[in-house]
């Protein structure tokens, strides 16, 4: 019987072992699956936003044709009546058109594969000069904040664009914002391993410099997160949001060979990493 006892403690020695090993199998083949899903709804986004921009690209041109004839005949009625019914219907009518072109100028920057011309930019600088003109248009109660940790900033690209990502972020993180609250813009070096790549689709190794908005805001719902660089998509209710900012940041930094790291959670705030390709002082990307 003692034979038989100690056999039975050992099996169930035994046993125990391998449901460990087993347990700790199954959570790293499901992180793996998490990964692999996270990476493969990153590639259909891609695919995705390939075709809305083939598709906007294709209607844009003529559309904008469309609202520059309606925008100058009612120009033209605006100077020629004398009625006020006719001129208030007639500058609305102008008013509207100003704001379909400028929806019409969005589609068209999102469709856009022209090669713009890189040069080689100071990140830092190009951040202060947008916190300098943003922090004019800030409500009363929003701290805006910079953390400059980068010691070499530079990036190759197009100033008017990285200029447009910098903006875009920072007034997503305005309308973040109910009214008080806090607004962080920070920049660093970095550098990255295969495995630190292992999560995004377009990340790969290499040294990067990292560009952070971060704010202290409502945050994203979880549900929501693969919808954010969709176009006309916005989680925010106001007037006068078309949906287009987040969408033209990612093609922008699709363009410019980096990728976009976002964390958020309900009522926690949200924060925006951009990764762009590090350039050396020869010019060179890492």
């Amino acid at each position: 019987m003692e034979y038989i006892d100690n056999d039975i403690g050992k099996m169930r020695i035994n046993l125990e072992r391998l449901s460990y090993r087993i347990s700790n199998c199954l959570s790293e083949f499901n992180a793996h699956m998490d990964t692999v899903g996270h990476i493969l709804s990153e590639y259909t986004h891609d695919r995705k936003m390939e075709s809305i921009g083939l598709m906007a690209g294709g209607v844009a041109h003529d559309f904008r044709n469309f609202i520059h004839v309606i925008a100058v005949n009612a120009s033209l009625i605006k100077d020629s009546t004398g009625d006020s019914v006719t001129l208030r219907r007639a500058s609305q009518i102008v008013d509207v058109c100003l704001k379909a072109s400028e929806i019409i100028e969005n589609m068209m920057n999102l469709a856009s594969t022209d090669e713009h011309p890189k040069n080689r930019i100071d990140l830092n600088e190009e951040v202060l000069n947008n916190v300098h003109i943003l922090k004019e248009l800030m409500p009363e109660g929003v701290l805006l904040e910079t953390d400059f940790a980068a010691d070499n900033p530079h990036i190759a690209g197009d100033a008017t664009q990285i200029c447009r990502v910098i903006s875009n972020l920072i007034n997503n993180a305005k309308e973040a914002l109910c009214q008080d609250g806090s607004i962080s813009i920070r920049t660093e070096n970095a550098v990255l391993l295969e495995e630190d790549c292992l999560k995004h689709a377009n990340a790969r190794p290499g040294e990067f410099v990292v560009l952070t908005v971060s704010d202290s805001g409502s945050g994203i719902p979880q549900h929501l997160l693969p919808r954010i660089y969709d176009p006309f998509f916005s989680t925010k209710k106001r007037h006068g949001n078309t949906g287009f900012g987040l969408a033209i940041v990612y093609a922008i930094v699709q363009r410019h060979r980096g990728w976009i790291d976002v964390e958020s959670k309900e009522g926690a705030g949200a924060r925006f990493s951009v990764y762009f390709p590090l350039i050396r002082g020869d010019g060179c990307i890492v």
